[in-house]
């Protein structure tokens, strides 16, 4: 009886161990610790400190990936309120004087081979690149000369066409379909004057743009061909500023031309007249004040050439005068500057 009492009181007062659950706690924080550390980058047990690889393996098992460096480093970078400058363009070379004078050497032996069209392009080349003023006034005088002769003769160039004549053409009509002159055409293509053309005939016919400039103070007129340099000229000006400014255009052409001071008839070829073999009429444009009886026109007396001695219009060589003469049309631009 006293064994059966025992055991009920043993029942009652059941042994209590406090430290075994204390232990099983901290064995659970440990490891959910351990979880925690290790999902965002802290090496595992037994890795070595290669925190990397341990990520690698958690990421291959389906944990989440460890955040990359090199987007912190990038983010960093771009909040830095440093704009990123691109670097500045390396700027272009200009040639020395000695470059350009060995251009210009070469420029003149393509000259001499007849080698016209690679010889334009090189004297282009040197004015649109040097500031050597002999060197470029060199330049100048050999490029007008080349395309002078290129332009006159049937040689291709880049504004020329290859025109087949068709039937029932002729000269003028040729001419004013392709901007130029008669006169152009027949010098290009050694066409008689008022000689006849056939159907199937081969033209070389100038389809490019003239311009002129000219300056009042330098005595000089420029010809440009398509706004690039064909040739410089020198004439005469109005003495005391007579000659205008402003923009103009041809507005007449006049071979032999006949010439009329105050109302007064003085035909081609009397000593009195001084137009010489061309007359080309200017009319004003634009904002430019409409004046009369102002034109470029050849002389007799090459001793005004360059000088300001006219009574206001553009005096040129003769031999000049008709070479511009062949080449511009009606409507051709013309501006005189200081």
């Amino acid at each position: 009886m006293k064994l059966h009492l025992d055991s009920i009181e043993n029942f009652r007062r059941p042994s209590r161990k406090p430290w075994l659950v204390l232990a099983v706690l901290l064995i659970a924080g440990a490891v959910v610790a351990l979880r925690h550390l290790t999902r965002w980058g802290w090496p595992a047990f037994g890795s070595g400190g290669q925190g990397t690889n341990t990520t690698a393996s958690a990421a291959g098992q389906g944990e989440r990936p460890a955040v990359s460096e090199q987007p912190l480093r990038l983010e960093k970078a771009s909040n830095s309120g440093r704009p990123q400058v691109p670097p500045p363009p390396v700027p272009p070379v200009t040639p020395t004087g000695a470059d350009s004078r060995l251009a210009l050497d070469d420029a003149r032996a393509l000259q001499n081979r007849d080698d016209l069209l690679q010889a334009r392009e090189k004297y282009l080349w040197i004015l649109a690149n040097t500031r050597d003023a002999a060197v470029r006034t060199a330049a100048e005088g050999h490029l007008g000369q080349v395309n002078v002769e290129l332009v006159f003769s049937s040689r291709a160039m880049p504004e020329k066409t290859e025109y087949v004549v068709k039937k029932g053409d002729y000269l003028q009509k040729i001419a004013q379909e392709h901007g130029t002159t008669v006169e152009l055409i027949e010098r290009a293509n050694g066409i008689r004057k008022g000689g006849i053309i056939k159907a199937g005939d081969l033209l070389k016919v100038l389809s490019g743009k003239f311009s002129v400039t000219v300056s009042r103070g330098r005595n000089d007129l420029v010809l440009r061909l398509n706004d690039r340099f064909f040739r410089r000229y020198r004439v005469g000006t109005g003495k005391e500023d007579k000659t205008p400014l402003g923009t103009f255009t041809i507005a007449g052409k006049d071979v032999e031309p006949v010439w009329w001071p105050h109302g007064r008839e003085i035909p081609y070829g009397h000593p009195d007249n001084i137009l010489g073999t061309r007359w080309m009429a200017l009319d004003a444009t634009g904002e430019t004040p409409k004046v009369k009886g102002y034109g470029i026109h050849g002389t007799w007396d090459d001793a005004g050439i360059g000088k300001s001695v006219s009574a206001g219009c553009i005096r040129m060589a003769n031999r000049d005068v008709e070479d511009l003469f062949a080449m511009v049309t009606i409507g051709t631009p013309v501006t005189i500057t200081e």
